[in-house]
This record gives structure tokens, sequence and C-alpha cells, in this order.
């Protein structure tokens, strides 16, 4: 018996990037850029840099036990959250503790198949991957359930504007936004 062919993908990889490409032709994206260039000039954020001689340079040891009101809140969540908001929260959380700056940004990403419109990429096969600049903020007098909250919101808003990060950073006609989004 002949085994019969592996159908054709509707979309490629190649197609993914030109939807990016047409986006940041298209001036949309540049919508947000004003969101991407805000978030690392919020002022100061978690310095994450390791200075222990025993840790590749950029790794950084934090040991810490959580507190029981903490634990008892990232335990009670997940309507509404994610496991990925959660243990953010629950890092800022840390970080707080430890450093008590109330700010971190690190790098977000996505698996980037949202990004595809209309596209069909069911078939395709491969990593489309949007990373991103992620700057989480703990707030003020708020209870812990209230904070898990809002940096679940946060990492929302981030990974919904990823695209455009996307297609401005690599894709956007003008070299100066690129250059400016490159930065970051």
């Amino acid at each position: 018996p002949k085994t019969p062919p592996v159908p054709r993908p509707r979309a490629t990889y190649r197609d993914w990037v030109e939807t990016l490409v047409a986006r940041a032709e298209s001036g949309r994206a540049r919508e947000n850029h004003a969101y991407w260039m805000e978030q690392p000039r919020l002022g100061n954020a978690h310095p994450v840099a390791g200075r222990d001689m025993d840790r590749p340079p950029g790794v950084q040891l934090i040991e810490t036990v959580v507190r029981d009101d903490l634990s008892r809140a990232l335990a009670a969540i997940g309507k509404g959250t994610t496991v990925e908001e959660t243990l953010a929260a629950a890092l800022l959380f840390v970080l707080h503790d430890v450093t008590g700056l109330r700010d971190v940004v690190f790098r977000g990403e996505s698996h980037g198949r949202d990004a595809a419109g209309r596209l069909d990429l069911s078939r395709a096969m491969g990593w489309f991957s949007l990373e991103y600049p992620v700057r989480l903020r703990l707030p003020r007098n708020s209870d812990d359930r209230a904070a898990i909250t809002e940096v679940g919101q946060s990492l929302r808003l981030a990974r919904s504007r990823a695209a455009d990060y996307a297609a401005l950073r690599h894709y956007d006609p003008d070299p100066a936004i690129r250059k400016s989004l490159a930065a970051l």
C-alpha cells in the first residue's frame, strides 16, 4: 500500500513574516510605539546582574521564604489568571521583599501564531516566536490578590501588542523606529 502524501500547509512561516511586514508597512503597528518606548523609562527596575563568582554573568540567586499570606493568595488564584501570570506576580513579590523595588523588566515571549491574523498555520511546522519587553509593577497599597490581577492584566496587554512590537522592531520602514526598539 502506498502512503498518502502529506497535505501542504495552507500558510507558511514566510506568509507569517509577510503579515508582520505588512503590519509595519501599513503604519498600524505605530499606534503602539509609544507604549513600547515607555516601558524601560518608567523609573528604576530590578537590576538583574550576578555578582556571585560561582554563577555566570547575569544570574543572581535570590533565596527567600514566601510569606504565608502571599502563599494563600497565590494558591487561591486561578480564576482570571494563568500560571504564567501568577508566577510573574510571585516573582515581583519576592523581588520586592528582597530588594525593595516594585518594578521588573524582562523579556516576554509568546508563540506568535496569534499574530497570524487570518492565516491558517495549523499545518505549518516551526516556532513562530514573538519576543517583547515587559515591565511589571507591583502596585502600592493593594492586597496580594489585587496585585496578582493587575500583573496579569499587564502581561496580557503586553502579549496583545507583541505582534506590533515585532513588526516595528524588525520591519518598520523607518530605521529610527527600528533602532529605538533595538535598544530596549
